[in-house]
């Protein structure tokens, strides 16, 4: 804000409007500037002259009065121009409408200038005000441009996870198939395993209970002739040729000697049973394959019936007395002279499902 005085500003005010009231004056009349203020100036002097005349007409006696016509009249004949009461009253009334609009036009240039300086405050207010505008434009801009890059890199992340999860799902959708398929061949081959088993148990047990119901534990195999023991026997094959059992066979000399032999399957040469081994693979367990045996189709309805015959037999299946035991080996001791076997040795009169876990074992 400026630091001058109001009058000063007043009189600025007036000589600026002064200077254009007279360049409008000229260009009126067609005339140079120094014209009018010439001009202006004998108006003035003569308005100067008008005014000491009046104030003395008011103030002095006639002579005076008479003096100042005297000197009014010696001005009006030096400058060798006769002025009327009229224009005099004229140029009185000019000057005093130039003084009033002079004063009227020094308040207006006052009220423009207060204007003008409150537009230049509130102009340097805006464009303040600009600054920060754009100022925040360039920082949202910014801030558009990094959020435009991030979720550029958020979107090319999640398709790279997306492939990774989708190479990850594939890979356990294979795997498991592998897994359903290893899982159903590991129970198809378990299951034939155990049907074996089984099927070599009922074997095994049968032989034994002939060779019970026959009064000896001890035959001759048919093929190599030497002694097996029937008590011992973990399999239906011949522990000396391996040749696959499949009876026993009493035969009396002299009426007095009995011998007793295991018959044998003739070119029945049978690998030793597959036995269950955990943590051991599929093609590492090996499989019996007899000539005179077929592998059963492992189907869920077979398996069920199979399952259920086996609970009722191992249910209905009456273990036999002590006692009957002891007069069974009492009666094949008497016949042939061999000294009866212990219980402990009888492995005919253990149940098929110890006999079945122990193999499994």
């Amino acid at each position: 804000m400026s630091n001058e005085s109001p009058e000063r500003r007043d009189r600025e005010v007036a000589t600026s409007t002064f200077e254009e009231w007279v360049a409008q004056k000229a260009s009126e009349r067609d005339s140079s500037r120094e014209h009018v203020l010439e001009q202006l100036l004998d108006s003035y002097w003569t308005l100067e002259q008008i005014t000491q005349v009046l104030g003395e007409k008011k103030h002095t006696p006639q002579t005076g009065e008479q003096g100042t016509n005297d000197h009014w009249d010696a001005g009006e004949r030096h400058r060798g121009v006769t002025v009327t009461e009229s224009e005099r009253n004229e140029v009185l009334d000019t000057v005093e409408a130039l003084q009033t609009e002079l004063e009227a036009a020094s308040r207006r240039r006052a009220e423009l200038f207060e204007s003008v300086q409150s537009l230049a405050d509130r102009l340097e207010e805006v464009e303040a005000t600009q600054g920060s505008v754009d100022e925040l434009a360039e920082t949202v801009e910014a801030v558009r441009s990094t959020l435009e890059t991030e979720q550029d890199r958020l979107h090319d992340r999640m398709d790279d996870e997306f492939d990774h999860l989708q190479t990850i799902l594939d890979y356990l959708v294979r795997g498991g198939d592998e897994r359903d398929t290893r899982i159903s061949d590991m129970q198809t081959q378990y299951r034939a395993e155990i049907r074996q088993l089984r099927a070599e148990h009922d074997k095994l047990r049968r032989i034994k209970e002939e060779a019970r119901d026959l009064g000896t534990y001890i035959a001759d195999c048919e093929q190599c002739g030497e002694s097996l023991d029937f008590a011992l026997l973990t399999t239906p094959n011949c522990p000396n040729c391996d040749r696959q059992l499949t009876g026993v066979n009493k035969e009396t000399n002299w009426f007095v000697f009995t011998s007793y032999t295991a018959t044998t399957r003739t070119g029945a040469t049978a690998s030793p049973s597959p036995k269950v081994q955990s943590g051991s693979s599929l093609d590492e367990r090996p499989t019996t394959h007899r000539d005179d045996e077929t592998e059963p189709v492992a189907t869920a309805n077979e398996e069920k019936e199979e399952e259920e015959k086996d609970e009722q037999s191992a249910s209905n299946e009456v273990r036999p007395d002590e006692t009957d035991r002891q007069t069974d080996t009492g009666e094949s001791s008497g016949e042939s002279g061999q000294p009866t076997p212990q219980d402990g040795d009888e492995s005919a009169g253990t149940s098929p499902d110890e006999t079945e876990f122990q193999w499994l074992t």
